[in-house]
């Protein structure tokens, strides 16, 4: 299972929940003893590091960050014999 946490949008005055998702060596993504996190939100001004900076604070310290923001992807039609789930996204943090 893959730890979540969500600051609700109205705990830090935004329209767009913030998402902070953390996965591990257990997961097979890290090497023993660190950790990959991910922030996520709606970016809704024109600096989306200042609006993860909540859920960044939650990680306490990190050795190294990457910032990347993408269009909204919507899917229209999906084979109904996958069993996946699909997250949007608009800025994440790894």
């Amino acid at each position: 299972m893959v730890p979540l946490y969500c600051v609700q949008y109205d705990q830090v005055q935004r329209r767009n929940d913030i998402y902070v998702c953390m996965v591990s060596y257990a997961h097979m993504v890290a090497s023993p003893g660190k950790y990959i996190a991910i922030v996520s939100t709606t970016v809704e001004t024109a600096n989306p590091l200042r609006e993860i900076e909540p859920g960044l604070q939650l990680l306490g310290h990190i050795l190294e960050r990457r910032v990347s923001t993408w269009g909204r992807v919507c899917v229209s039609v999906l084979p109904t014999d996958l069993h996946i789930s699909i997250a949007i996204a608009r800025i994440g943090v790894g």
